[in-house]
């Protein structure tokens, strides 16, 4: 998904890797260098737990795409990384969650 926005251009990478191919040891690194990888490559990890998206801990997105929440809460989250993205001039933003793999969707 791309979103040109004022001329400018958002990239939302999705991981989609299947259980037990090392998702978890992705997640956990993104995890644990989301300030580097905002600070130095422009790149959000989101936290979806806090207010603010680019701090905190927060390994994966599993609950945006476990089938749990509303398509609307998952269309809100997502506008959510993009406009934090674009408020704060990155480029690109990983969102990972095996359930997409899976093809759980949202109710």
């Amino acid at each position: 998904i791309q979103a040109s926005i004022r001329m400018s251009t958002i990239k939302l990478f999705f991981h989609v890797g299947q259980g037990k191919t090392g998702s978890s040891a992705i997640q956990g690194f993104l995890d644990a260098n989301r300030a580097k990888l905002y600070a130095d490559h422009k790149l959000l990890y989101p936290n979806l737990d806090g207010p603010d998206l680019h701090q905190g801990d927060f390994h994966n997105h599993i609950t945006l795409f476990n089938g749990s929440m509303p398509y609307s809460h998952v269309e809100k989250e997502l506008q959510r990384i993009i406009s934090h993205c674009r408020v704060s001039h990155l480029e690109k933003a990983v969102i990972s969650s095996e359930n997409i793999a899976h093809g759980q969707e949202p109710t």
